[in-house]
């Protein structure tokens, strides 16, 4: 099964244009799980890189749910740092952000949002997703060098 959720509720992405970008970014991408997740993050990719001011920019990552396994409650973190110092992360209920439940299969969920110009340093956006039991579900990290 492959599913696509279009999602404008990943707020890191959100969260991170409030720090206003410039043209001359680099942009990572990253498992943050450090294999302990139970999906599967199998590709990233932010577009266009580097953004371009008052463009838009997509950040999407393809995952996948592993079999006899299905989510339909639990928590989305989001976090950002600005040159390691950390703003308040935002937790909601993970089925509002993603559609639920989350069935074994492939999935694609995009991001896009509007670039705009202003800091400098470096910027690293987090994505967590966890079920009920507090068991981590998947980690995206994307680290902006401005």
């Amino acid at each position: 099964m492959f599913c696509i959720v279009q999602a404008d509720i990943m707020r890191f992405v959100t969260l991170t244009t409030l720090f206003a970008l410039l043209s001359s970014v680099s942009a990572t991408l990253k498992d943050c799980s450090n294999g302990a997740s139970k999906f599967s993050l199998l590709e990233q990719g932010f577009s266009p890189d580097p953004p371009v001011v008052n463009q838009n920019a997509t950040l999407w990552f393809y995952y996948q749910v592993p079999d006899g396994f299905t989510v339909d409650d639990g928590t989305a973190t989001y976090s950002v740092t600005l040159n390691g110092i950390p703003f308040p992360a935002t937790v909601d209920p993970l089925c509002t952000q993603i559609s639920c439940p989350q069935t074994p299969g492939l999935y694609n969920l995009t991001s896009t949002s509007t670039w705009t110009g202003g800091v400098s340093g470096k910027i690293v956006s987090k994505i967590e997703w966890y079920d009920p039991s507090d068991t981590l579900l998947l980690c995206s990290e994307l680290t902006l060098r401005v």
